[in-house]
């Protein structure tokens, strides 16, 4: 007997994207037993358009409290044994779920994901997540006729890189609500849902599918086209977790060195804004030892009084053109 899935969405002022995704969800092979959308304080007309859609969707309005706490209010009201999360813009293939159950009941894993194609204006990008990969990423995944299963925690692994995201997701209820659910306290963090997969990760076995079973869709509203916004948002996370995560010594290690990356990252973006006060906040958080002679550059030229800092800048660009 088929396993039941409840599929949550939670969703903010995007009553014009609901469609596609539903559509997505309800001509899975496997259907879904229900389909909860968790409309967080939107104020456009998001209940319309969930409520044209058959009785098997189900709508529910929250105060406005970011994507986590909808996750949880979501699986709170799920009726199934296992959870499947979307976003409200993602689509699915029409095997995705099929695949997953599969993957589940025949492993009795509690937590698993696909790998996913980009979306861009209609158009599926040719290449996946997966294929951007560290060399030897998957190495402690063990293949089986479903799927991949992991043989060891992918906590470090998943510092340093993530070829996750929530709609190519499933995790049992019961393992779910082991974990205590998304931190609600994160809500408004870009990377939120990173914080859930490490507390996932550091369990094993989990499960992984190689078939590109979803597609993310990008666009100009997304919160993650923003690199300055996702790396700061990056550092809060991981200090969260390095305060609140059981780690060992060498997770603690593998944290503080994505940290230190993650700086950089955000003091590059901020010079490329000529926001030199933040530039200079993030790049004197890498050790001296640890910033190359770009590094050391912007972080000289951001240092300066605002107008000699962007004069240098300017002058700097202009050079960098000429070559």
């Amino acid at each position: 007997m088929s396993i039941a899935v409840s599929v949550v969405i939670p969703t903010y002022k995007r009553a014009e994207m609901l469609g596609p995704t539903i559509e997505s969800i309800l001509d899975q092979s496997h259907p879904p037993a229900e389909v909860i959308v968790i409309d967080d304080g939107s104020p456009d007309d998001t209940e319309a358009a969930v409520r044209r859609f058959p009785s098997v969707v189900k709508y529910h309005r929250i105060e406005n409290s970011g994507q986590s706490q909808a996750r949880n209010v979501g699986v709170s009201l799920a009726t199934s044994p296992l959870i499947a999360f979307c976003d409200h813009d993602d689509l699915w293939k029409r095997e995705k779920l099929a695949r997953q159950v599969a993957l589940h009941s025949k492993s009795g894993i509690d937590f698993s994901f696909t790998n996913f194609q980009i979306v861009r204006n209609g158009e599926w990008s040719q290449s996946t997540k997966f294929d951007t990969a560290p060399p030897g990423y998957f190495d402690g995944f063990r293949s089986t006729p479903e799927g991949l299963l992991s043989t060891r925690s992918y906590y470090d692994d998943l510092v340093m890189f993530s070829p996750i995201f929530p709609s190519t997701e499933m995790v049992s209820k019961k393992f779910f609500d082991s974990l205590g659910g998304f931190r609600g306290e994160l809500g408004r963090n870009p990377t939120e849902d990173w914080e859930f997969h490490l507390r996932c990760f550091a369990h094993s076995p989990i499960g992984a599918i190689e078939e590109p079973l979803a597609g993310i869709c990008k666009h100009e509203s997304n919160m993650s086209g923003d690199h300055y916004f996702n790396a700061v948002g990056g550092i809060e996370l991981l200090e969260y977790a390095l305060s609140h995560h059981a780690l060992s010594q060498k997770s603690r290690e593998a944290v503080g060195e994505r940290i230190v990356r993650l700086c950089k990252e955000a003091g590059f973006e901020a010079y490329d804004r000529e926001d030199f006060s933040n530039c200079s906040t993030w790049l004197r958080r890498v050790p001296a030892r640890q910033r190359d002679q770009k590094e050391k550059l912007k972080l000289l030229i951001s240092s300066c009084p605002a107008p000699l800092a962007k004069g240098l800048y300017k002058i700097i660009a202009k050079a960098l053109r000429r070559g």
